[in-house]
């Protein structure tokens, strides 16, 4: 998904439309390297990689509020990333429960959006829909996994985790999509887009 996203994305002019494609392939390889490995150093960086998708549509959700410019939607993106990391290890070094880090700052993209969907009519919600329900299949999966409901060691055709992580690389793809309709996330040095309208 992310190799592909990263192809299609050649068509859209520089700018953070085109950071979904490294991001699904970081959040693939980083995932990858934990499941091979079962370390905790690979599963920081499992971490690392789930922080570089959160943390960008909280930034795009920032620029469409208009409290961050073109030109600091870079640094606000990698200092969310590199502040989400040093909070996890301190979570981790003080024995606290790290899922809270996860938590909030996927609310507070809700959050964002939700005021954005208040004060700003007229966007275009199908895809984030789809983003959503693709998401909520993806995470029915892992509780069922979790949970060992959906989780048989001896098949290796139908696994919970597994379908977790099919169902869980569609999301870019929409969120993608969902977010090329915004002209303000076109390329900073332009402040336009130039960006097609939204289809498959």
């Amino acid at each position: 998904m992310g190799l592909w996203l990263w192809s299609r994305a050649r068509r859209d002019p520089a700018g953070p439309l085109r950071w979904f494609g490294p991001a699904a392939v970081v959040v693939g390889v980083t995932s990858f390297a934990f499941h091979a490995s079962f370390t905790f150093f690979f599963q920081f960086f499992d971490y690392v990689g789930m922080f570089v998708f959160i943390m960008l549509p909280a930034a795009l959700n920032l620029r469409r509020l208009g409290w961050l410019s073109a030109a600091r939607l870079t640094l606000f993106y990698w200092g969310g990333i590199l502040g989400s990391c040093a909070l996890l290890l301190a979570f981790r070094a003080a024995g606290v429960n790290i899922q809270p880090i996860f938590v909030v700052e996927v609310m507070l993209v809700v959050a964002s959006e939700a005021w954005l969907a208040k004060t700003r009519p007229g966007t275009r919600y199908a895809d984030l829909g789809w983003t959503l329900l693709y998401f909520g299949v993806a995470v029915a999966f892992w509780i069922g996994d979790f949970t060992r409901t959906v989780c048989d060691p001896s098949n290796h055709w139908f696994q919970g985790h597994a379908m977790w992580h099919l169902f869980g690389a569609l999301p870019f793809r929409y969120a993608q999509r969902f977010y090329r309709q915004f002209p303000e996330l076109g390329p900073a040095e332009t402040g336009s887009s130039g960006l097609p309208p939204p289809g498959p």
